[in-house]
């Protein structure tokens, strides 16, 4: 089954501030990368038995999650900055 959007013809996809972005872009492909470390460390936390490490798990899954945004806003029109 074929899935696409009736904004972007296939094999593009929509960026913070951009649109019309080739899947190919290193920002899709960096993005895909930390979005499997991400699910990686889920996946560690499900089995932590100290609640210590499986807090410090959910903060660097935070982390990822604001690199992504920032990722993905590089050479736009709303660069997204993780100040906290």
């Amino acid at each position: 089954m074929s899935r696409h959007s009736k904004r972007n013809p296939i094999g593009y996809t929509d960026l913070i501030g951009a649109s019309g972005i080739s899947k190919s872009d290193p920002r899709i492909q960096a993005n895909g990368a930390v979005d499997e470390a991400s699910a990686s460390l889920g996946m560690a936390r499900a089995f932590m038995t100290k609640k210590s490490h499986a807090d410090f798990l959910k903060q660097c899954q935070a982390d990822l999650s604001k690199l992504m945004g920032f990722i993905a806003s590089v050479n736009t029109k709303q660069t997204f900055f993780c100040n906290n």
